[in-house]
C-alpha cells in the first residue's frame, strides 16, 4: 500500500526524519531541504509551523559546515520564513550572501552584525568565508560556460574570491577536488578551462532520487507499525 504525504503531515514527518540523523550528512540535508521547498512559499503554513526556523537555521548550519553541501535550493523558502518570523532575518541576509558568491559583503557580514548569527549556527568566520568562495567559483564556472571557449582567468577568480595572486591555482584544485569543477588549469595563459560546474540546485533527477528514498522510508515505517499493532 503507497503512503502519500503532503503538506503538513509531510513536515510532521521529516522532522521525525531529520532526528535520526544526529549529525550533518548528505542524508539529513536532503531531508531538511525537502522539508523547506515543501512550503512553496505558503505564508499560512509557515506560521502554524513553529518548527520552520528551527529546520531553516539547521540546514544553513549544515550548508556552511560541511565541505561538500552546495545546494542553495530552499534560500528562497528561508526568505519566505524570514517574512513571517523576524527573528531569522539575520540567517536569511546570510543564505542570500551564499546564493549570490559574494564574497566582499560575506567579509562585512562576518566582520560586523553577522557574528552572533554565526554563532547561532555553530560555525566559524573561515567556514563561511571558504564556504562562499567556493560558490562563488561555481558561479563564475556557470557564467564562463555561457561563452565560447567557457574560460575563466585567473585574475577574475582573484577578484572574485578576493584572494593573493599564489592562492588562486589551490583554490581551483580545491574546488576541483570538491567536484564543483571540472577542467584544466593553463599556467602560461593563466586561465583555467571549464568543463563542467556544479549547480546549486538540486537537478530534478536528483530531486526524484531524494522523494523515492523519503517515500521508501515512509512506506518502511508504516508497515513496521501495521506489524506491531497486529502483534499486540
Amino acid at each position: 500500500r503507497e503512503h502519500k504525504l503532503e503538506g503538513d503531515d509531510l513536515r510532521a514527518f521529516l522532522l521525525a526524519l531529520s532526528g535520526v540523523h544526529a549529525s550533518a550528512s548528505k542524508e539529513s540535508f536532503g531531508i531538511l531541504m525537502e522539508y523547506l521547498t515543501s512550503f512553496g512559499g505558503d505564508a499560512a503554513a509557515i506560521k502554524r509551523d513553529a518548527s520552520a526556523p528551527k529546520v531553516a537555521k539547521r540546514a544553513v548550519s549544515e550548508l556552511l559546515a560541511t565541505p561538500d553541501h552546495f545546494k542553495c535550493d530552499f534560500a528562497d523558502a528561508v526568505a519566505a520564513i524570514a517574512g513571517v518570523d523576524s527573528s531569522l532575518g539575520k540567517v536569511n541576509s546570510l543564505m542570500q550572501l551564499l546564493v549570490k558568491g559574494d564574497v566582499k559583503e560575506a567579509k562585512k557580514f562576518c566582520a560586523g552584525a553577522g557574528k552572533s548569527t554565526l554563532k547561532e549556527l555553530g560555525v566559524t568566520e573561515e567556514q563561511c568565508i571558504d564556504k562562499v568562495r567556493l560558490l562563488a567559483l561555481a558561479a563564475i564556472g556557470v557564467e564562463s560556460q555561457k561563452r565560447q571557449g567557457g574560460e575563466v582567468s585567473y585574475s577574475d577568480v582573484r577578484t572574485s574570491l578576493e584572494i593573493g595572486e599564489g592562492e588562486v591555482e589551490p583554490w581551483l584544485i580545491k574546488a576541483i577536488g570538491l567536484k564543483i569543477l571540472e577542467g584544466r588549469m593553463d599556467q602560461l595563459h593563466q586561465v583555467f578551462k571549464v568543463q563542467k560546474v556544479v549547480h546549486q540546485t538540486f537537478s530534478n533527477l536528483e530531486w526524484d532520487s531524494l522523494k523515492d528514498r523519503l517515500s521508501g522510508m515512509h512506506s518502511s515505517m508504516c508497515d513496521v507499525q501495521t506489524k506491531l499493532k497486529t502483534r499486540k
